[in-house]
């Protein structure tokens, strides 16, 4: 039996509810809800290699081998799913015939929307284009973006746009002519209202193509491939907007991604399952053994093993404090969907493929899980998991008073910016970067404070920087040499000069040295790469620490900009460095260095090759001297005063 039922998608001309029709899925035979006539479209064929054949629109999506949606048009050479297997397309044509209305499906209980279309799997869904159209027509000066980081991909966006454009039949003729469309702009006539707009953008590696327009919404699609240095200027489009929405699309493989990250920084909502028979806490995430979970009877209980209802559940959020600054997030792996695993043959697929070899697919296409590394040597999981120190304002209030002292002393650490500051565009690709550490008497470093400066004159800088390390009573300052010059001479003017120690990096060479010729006592060279891999190191073990995520944030993101690459010298030495990610500053990351190196030389730490090297140091901070002529007058290796 059918009946006719109304449909809000403009693209179906026709909609009827279905009862006792089937269709074939992966899942087996199932029942169709409501079939759907559309408008005509132009005529594509595919081809597969093992003889499947297909005549749809140009934009019907079929299922690739990992699961994504492709289009039927960008399908060539693309290997899909077939009933027998996976099959390479191996023709794509659009036909030389009048377009012809399609149908389109909807399924009752499958909540994967896909099913086999002779014999080649398809998906029926709409993207966000279509609830960007939809809004633009029914709220008067709304205004929209849609944003993608490459140009095919906004291509691919134009013809999607158009697509639905046709699907609402526009009479051109009729239209206010005023009011332009084309296939990356669309403007909506509200009559007497405002104008409604929807814009869609590339933004590759500069924004500046968005500073004047004013959105209300932001849609980023593949987010994933975003430099999220740019979202600062995106978002700054909503400044005067009173309706503000941003919506993220995309897939996270690795953990580095602007997506991952975005989830991390979230309040990290997960579906909390509560055993009736133990009272045991359930958690579908790979950080709770999600994999034991899933049993050919069901998902279990991991403590006594009893069939969880996935409907008895709530949410439990591991940082609720972000709720409060609106960044929801939430992981729905598609093991908690009812649907899912309510009807059997659906929950035994997805217990096959938990059992397969490929376990990287199933962790990301069913679970939602990111599972490769990145090429970052930090995530910002390895940054959330120092901030245990508590709030910002009791860890610098227990800097300065507890009694008894709760650190043996302070340093600063200082990494000198330069004049690149763009009042016009508020930008800047470099900072000075001051932080405080303790250190606590069983030689942990706590961060108790950090600061970033910019648009200030060097004189300004230096005092608010001198004032804070007095402030919380620091011991020693540790600063970078050559661009910071100036700020070095001046910071020495401000407190004990013997105590500003100067660092340079150096590529080669040993970890920390002393430079050949030089007549400066408090100047050493550090190895760039070996001394950031250690203060990585520092991190992973917890040895750095550091206040609430939320309050470190800001400053801690610093660390994550940084990329390891190859290195080759011109003696063929090899090995590694340290590349800086696009426009992103790392000043934080060098200021923390600098600050634990001069707390590791302060608590004895052998940093120099040789003994000779760490006497000169502890003489010069005992003594405020040099001992360089002394020793090799005396042809030793170690001198002693």
């Amino acid at each position: 039996m059918s009946k006719k039922v109304e449909s809000l998608n403009p693209k179906f001309t026709e909609s009827y509810a279905i009862e006792d029709w089937q269709i074939e899925t992966p899942n087996g035979w199932e029942d169709i809800d409501i079939i759907h006539k559309t408008i005509p479209f132009d005529v594509w064929q595919i081809k597969t290699a093992n003889n499947k054949t297909l005549n749809c629109a140009d934009t019907h999506g079929i299922i690739s081998k990992d699961g994504q949606m492709i289009h039927a048009k960008d399908s060539l050479d693309e290997s899909v799913i077939t009933k027998e297997g996976i099959s390479k397309i191996i023709s794509v044509d659009r036909q030389n015939s009048p377009a012809v209305p399609m149908y389109d499906v909807t399924l009752k209980n499958d909540t994967s929307h896909t099913y086999f279309t002779n014999g080649i799997l398809s998906h029926n869904t709409t993207n966000m284009l279509l609830a960007a159209d939809l809004y633009c027509r029914i709220i008067p000066g709304l205004r929209i973006a849609t944003i993608v980081p490459r140009m095919d991909q906004l291509r691919t966006l134009g013809y999607k746009s158009k697509e639905i454009e046709q699907a609402y039949r526009f009479q051109p003729n009729k239209r206010n002519p005023k009011f332009k469309t084309n296939l990356y702009y669309k403007e909506y006539d509200h009559g007497k209202a405002r104008m409604s707009l929807h814009r869609m953008y590339y933004v590759l590696s500069d924004a500046s193509k968005m500073r004047s327009p004013t959105f209300d919404w932001i849609n980023f699609d593949e987010y994933q491939d975003f430099d999220d240095t740019l979202e600062r200027v995106i978002k700054s489009t909503q400044s005067r907007s009173e309706f503000r929405s941003v919506v993220y699309g995309g897939t996270s493989k690795s953990v580095d991604t602007p997506l991952e990250q975005r989830w991390l920084e979230s309040s990290r909502g997960l579906w909390r399952m509560t055993c009736p028979a133990c009272h045991f806490d359930n958690y579908p995430d790979l950080n709770h053994n999600v994999l034991d979970m899933i049993q050919p009877k069901g998902l279990c209980c991991l403590k006594c093993g009893r069939v969880l209802n996935v409907r008895d559940g709530c949410w439990d959020f591991e940082a609720p404090e972000m709720l409060k600054y609106g960044l929801w997030g939430f992981h729905i792996p598609q093991i908690i969907v009812p649907a899912n695993t309510e009807k059997q043959s659906i929950y035994l697929d997805i217990y096959k493929a938990s059992q397969s070899s490929d376990k990287k697919s199933f962790l990301e296409e069913y679970l939602g899980e990111a599972t490769e590394s990145g090429t970052k040597e930090l995530t910002t999981r390895d940054l959330q998991n120092i901030c245990i120190l508590g709030d910002i304002h009791d860890v610098q209030k227990q800097a300065i008073s507890a009694v008894p002292p709760k650190y043996i002393f302070k340093v600063s650490g200082c990494d000198w910016g330069g004049s690149d500051y763009n009042p016009a565009a508020r930008s800047k690709a470099s900072y000075t970067a001051h932080c405080i550490i303790g250190v606590t008497p069983d030689k942990k470093f706590d961060i108790i404070h950090m600061k970033k400066y910019a648009g200030m004159d060097y004189d300004d800088i230096t005092h608010c920087i001198a004032n804070d390390h007095h402030k919380f009573g620091g011991y020693a300052l540790a600063n970078d040499y050559g661009g910071g010059a100036v700020y070095a001479n001046e910071i020495k003017k401000l407190m004990d000069p013997l105590k500003v120690i100067m660092f340079k990096y150096k590529a080669v060479g040993t970890f920390l040295s002393i430079p050949k010729n030089s007549e400066m006592f408090n100047l050493y060279s550090l190895h760039r790469t070996d001394s950031i891999t250690t203060l990585f190191m520092d991190i992973k073990s917890s040895r750095l620490r550091a206040p609430r995520w939320e309050h470190s944030m800001e400053y801690l993101k610093d660390f994550l900009v940084l990329t390891r690459v190859p290195w080759e010298s011109q003696q063929g030495v090899t090995g590694f460095l340290y590349t800086k990610q696009g426009t992103k500053t790392d000043d934080m990351l060098h200021a923390v260095n600098y600050a634990t190196v001069l707390a590791k030389l302060i608590l004895g730490e052998s940093l120099f090759e040789d003994e000779v090297g760490m006497e000169l140091f502890r003489n010069y901070f005992k003594y405020g001297r040099d001992m360089r002529n002394i020793i090799r007058n005396r042809n030793t290796t170690v001198a002693s005063v």
